[in-house]
């Protein structure tokens, strides 16, 4: 018996915020519009192979606004939204941060290489 009071509460208190929710405005798809699009360029860009993890992330952030606007919840998709949106800024710096690294490795080798002909070339001037 109590079990089915239970879930008669249940029905009833997520029928009760599915009429409750507000109903998706334009404003809402073409924000949403804009999330999808701006995840689709930071796919495509260097955060897919440098910042992978942090993409994922982000995506996985996109999916649940579109599952939160297709059910109504307007506030909840806002907020996962904003919360989306961060995240592929991070995922693009992140990308960024570890091309910088990479460049910078590369930079140091080069330095090491020509310390190393300076080295040679003054040894050689000394004898």
């Amino acid at each position: 018996m109590r079990k089915n009071i239970f879930c008669f509460v249940m029905v009833l208190s997520l029928s009760a915020a599915a009429a409750w929710s507000e109903p998706p405005s334009a404003s809402d798809d073409s924000h949403l519009k804009q999330l999808e699009s701006r995840a689709a360029e930071v796919k495509s860009g260097k955060a897919a192979e440098l910042a992978e993890d942090a993409l994922k992330e982000a995506l996985a952030g996109v999916a649940s606004v579109q599952a939160a606007s297709a059910g109504g919840n307007r506030k909840l998709a806002r907020q996962k939204s904003d919360m989306s949106y961060l995240l592929l800024d991070v995922a693009e710096s992140k990308a960024e941060k570890r091309e910088l690294l990479e460049q910078v490795a590369l930079k140091r080798a080069e330095l090491k290489k020509l310390e190393l002909q300076l080295e040679k070339n003054l040894s050689g001037e000394e004898k």
